[in-house]
């Protein structure tokens, strides 16, 4: 085959307008943005249970602080033994049992 006849042969093939390192550069960058999404929306949920688990954990220790004042976990030694069995922080708890008695003042 000549070279005029190999040069034809080849002007027969379709041009696709773009070599295969551009393509492989346009798939990272799609890739790339891609896991920059993932990333911010996972942060986001993150934040969001976060947030909500907190909003939980205060109304909990609200409830617990008034249940307190209401003497349903005894006095003392008691309260403190019986607070941390259930898992609570007895001194978390009275610090919510004073704040509920200053916003009553």
């Amino acid at each position: 085959m000549s070279d005029e006849q190999s040069s034809e042969a080849g002007s027969d093939a379709p041009d696709y307008g773009s070599s295969p390192v551009e393509e492989e550069t346009s798939d990272q960058t799609e890739v790339e943005s891609s896991e920059e999404t993932v990333a911010e929306t996972e942060s986001n949920d993150e934040n969001v249970v976060k947030e909500s688990f907190e909003e939980t954990r205060a109304a909990a220790l609200d409830a617990i602080a008034r249940e307190v004042l209401n003497g349903h976990w005894g006095n003392g030694q008691d309260r403190r033994l019986r607070l941390s069995q259930a898992g609570f922080d007895h001194r978390e708890v009275q610090a919510r049992v004073n704040q509920i008695l200053a916003e009553r003042r």
